[in-house]
């Protein structure tokens, strides 16, 4: 694709758990509806058939907040060469933890909802793309098992990953307007967000910050990984998820891999 930088993004198979990852000069193919378009532009489209996730090359100054370098990199391809980009419309939150942001995005016009979290580092002021999970909603592809984690949803689309030379995991938990993602990072120093309070979950101490828009974000540090809840949901139900989370590494992605309604 004509001036196109392709960032490695590793993309996650609705349900299934199963990752797949695109070389660094590759586009990379998403999970899509059925359904086809003629004309996605038009006030009265028919869904937007998302076939790829692509991404263009950015200015320094497009990239100097986590929002405005998915909007200037990323873009959304049709299976009939539509493009679209995102913008504040398509954000359902976004977080921020030390050099590191995730942004949560509902891809506009599908058939069937459709979410995208994208994973991104601070380098030298510059906010890169590393990762990000493409959630298709295929229609009874959801699920109810909480597997005993508090999720503050009635139902879901649950995904897992793993990313980065530091071997980085994330859960995202999404239906409707409502998106949930459960990180879990080795540990890099940091100092707490002036606007963070200090809470405890159970003997840990952890910080919480509720964003301008509405997000909440919580954090703690456990055997030397730091694992992080951010979503649109209240300061309280945060804090009930993260109460009930196993403590550990070994045990923490056990509790919440994907299963079948």
């Amino acid at each position: 694709m004509p001036n196109k930088k392709m960032i490695s993004l590793a993309i996650l198979l609705c349900t299934t758990g199963i990752l797949s990852a695109c070389s660094s000069d590759e586009t990379m193919d998403a999970q899509a509806p059925s359904e086809t378009i003629e004309d996605a532009t038009s006030p009265l489209a028919q869904p937007f058939d998302l076939g790829t996730i692509s991404t263009k090359r950015a200015t320094q100054d497009q990239k100097k907040t986590p929002l405005s370098s998915v909007f200037s990199q990323v873009e959304w391809i049709s299976k009939t060469n539509q493009t679209v980009s995102p913008t504040e419309h398509d954000v359902l939150w976004k977080a921020t933890i030390g050099k590191d942001s995730i942004v949560a995005l509902k891809v506009p016009n599908t058939a069937e909802d459709r979410y995208n979290f994208f994973f991104l580092s601070n380098d030298a002021g510059e906010w890169n793309l590393h990762a990000t999970t493409d959630a298709p909603l295929p229609l009874h592809s959801d699920t109810r098992i909480k597997v005993g984690i508090e999720l503050p949803l009635e139902r879901f689309i649950t995904l897992q990953t793993t990313f980065g030379m530091d071997n980085r995991k994330v859960w995202t938990f999404a239906h409707g307007e409502k998106a949930l993602a459960i990180g879990s990072y080795p540990h890099q120093p940091f100092s707490p967000a002036s606007n963070a309070k200090q809470v405890l979950i159970g003997d840990r101490q952890a910080w919480q910050i509720t964003e301008a828009d509405g997000a909440s974000l919580l954090y703690y540090l456990d055997q030397g990984q730091l694992v992080w809840l951010a979503g649109n949901f209240s300061e309280s139900e945060l804090r009930t998820v993260a109460a009930a989370l196993a403590s550990g590494p070994a045990s923490f992605p056990a509790l919440l891999a994907p299963r079948p309604l």
